[in-house]
């Protein structure tokens, strides 16, 4: 009879029904629509918060809520960074989503973890003058940790969009009684690649080769038992209704 006892109390554990019902997290990491600071590529802009949309970032930001609306999406939580153009890109698209009979979160956190890299110094200056031969020579040494002058580096902005997932995002599953948890976070070009760098534990030089573009969504899931899986990166597909120009891989040089 021990051993009956044994046998069944494995059995009732490999079949713990609990262990089918372990949400997990669908992670939308979305960039801003294009801002003023986009339209002038060739100065170095970082975080530059003030900063508003253009009226193509507005477009940009209806043409992705309205997509999500009419293909079944559903939202439960968001969060924008501080910055005014992910914010407004954050209201715009989840305005569009709720006109259009879509879901979306009673509440929009907003947390400057999901800040554009501090440019220090740098900001508002001509690439051209900063970027030089010897710069850029100096900044290949150490990509990942190099700083600009009172600026921070791609590792430190890294380390805090992690953070922010880790200890805000994924503790949320603890609570959550549905199978998937939707969460979409409104950012930035390069902090959303330094985030997947992370994930993929690719190496720092490679950070720059992948496109974000204005409005983006770069999709993730994440589960106790599987950790991360990225599905797509830089999906644009809500903007071919706007036509070929809104996404113009000219807008990838555009970083902000």
């Amino acid at each position: 009879k021990g051993e009956e006892k044994k046998k069944k109390k494995k059995k009732e554990l490999f079949f713990n029904p609990l262990m089918l019902k372990m949400s997990r997290l669908r992670l939308l990491l979305i960039r801003h629509g294009e801002s003023k600071a986009n339209e002038t590529p060739f100065t170095i802009s970082g975080q530059s918060n003030h900063v508003l949309l253009t009226e193509l970032g507005t477009k940009q930001a209806k043409a992705l809520g309205y997509f999500f609306a009419k293909t079944g999406f559903t939202l439960d939580r968001a969060w924008s960074s501080t910055a005014v153009r992910a914010k407004e890109t954050a209201r715009i698209c989840l305005d569009e989503l709720k006109l259009n009979g879509g879901e979306v979160p009673e509440f929009v956190g907003e947390d400057e973890n999901l800040l554009e890299i501090h440019m220090g110094d740098w900001v508002g200056r001509e690439k051209k003058d900063v970027y030089t031969p010897e710069m850029l020579s100096t900044i290949q040494v150490d990509p990942w940790n190099f700083a600009a002058p009172n600026g921070e580096s791609q590792f430190q902005v890294e380390q805090r969009m992690v953070n922010f997932v880790s200890n805000k995002v994924i503790p949320l599953l603890s609570e959550c009684k549905k199978e998937t948890l939707s969460v979409a976070l409104f950012g930035h070009g390069l902090a959303i690649k330094c985030f997947l760098r992370n994930i993929l534990g690719s190496q720092p030089s490679e950070t720059w080769k992948i496109g974000i573009n204005n409005t983006s969504v770069t999709e993730l899931f994440w589960s106790k038992s599987e950790g991360w899986k990225l599905m797509c990166v830089n999906d644009c597909a809500h903007l071919l209704q706007l036509g070929n120009l809104l996404i113009s891989l000219d807008h990838e040089k555009r970083v902000g």
